[in-house]
């Protein structure tokens, strides 16, 4: 993905990275999540559901 490579200098985390493409795209999370490596089984800033 092109976007990624565009963004990857300004991303110090995966955590960032996440957080730069939804702060500035509307994003499928899934397709995303296949091209991120996985760290966390949930991730951070999604409030858990009751």
């Amino acid at each position: 993905m092109d976007v990624l490579k565009e963004l990857k200098p300004a991303a110090n985390s995966t955590h960032d990275m996440w957080r730069l493409l939804t702060e500035r795209f509307v994003v499928d999370l899934d397709a995303v999540a296949k091209v991120l490596p996985a760290e966390e089984p949930e991730t951070v800033w999604l409030s858990a559901r009751a």
